[in-house]
């Protein structure tokens, strides 16, 4: 074998061996938050409350929803839900903040450049719809918040979200 050869075959393998993994699609990311979220309802012995979070699996880079709800023995159920396109998202701006001392966390969501292209609805009273730069998700699981989080960052960079001028 001439050093050509010997030498192309091993930037080949260099070359083969230096490559990143391939990264999870848009397909199977939402995919892991529809499944996950499923399993991190939250009981509140408090209230005798149960919150849930679900992501649809009809979910679309421009048509992207996150519904909480909350059912609790004192007071009526409501449903919040938030209505995202993701290429308006700033991947800077999504992560997740657990509150000093509690036992749970929040997930932020901005736009880019501040646009005001989140959707907020909420039932029962007071209907509320309203066009936002950002919002926060709750979440009682705060590991699962943080990884929520770098899974919503994942997707919105797949369906192209750009970060903010400035």
């Amino acid at each position: 074998m001439s050093k050509i050869a010997m030498l192309l075959a091993f930037v080949a393998v260099l070359m083969f061996c230096g490559a990143p993994a391939q990264a999870q699609s848009f397909k199977e990311t939402l995919g892991w938050m529809h499944q996950s979220s499923e399993y991190h309802a939250f009981v509140d012995a408090t209230d005798i409350a149960l919150e849930s979070t679900q992501v649809p699996l009809t979910n679309t880079c421009t048509n992207f929803v996150i519904i909480q709800e909350r059912s609790a023995a004192r007071q009526a159920p409501y449903t919040y839900k938030i209505l995202l396109n993701l290429r308006a998202v700033d991947p800077n701006t999504v992560h997740a903040t657990v509150v000093k001392d509690k036992s749970w966390a929040y997930i932020d969501i901005g736009t880019t450049n501040d646009e005001e292209a989140i959707q907020i609805s909420s039932t029962p009273v007071p209907p509320m719809v309203t066009g936002t730069a950002s919002v926060s998700v709750k979440f009682e699981d705060t590991s699962f918040a943080g990884r929520f989080a770098k899974a919503l960052r994942h997707a919105v960079i797949l369906c192209g979200g750009k970060p903010s001028t400035f």
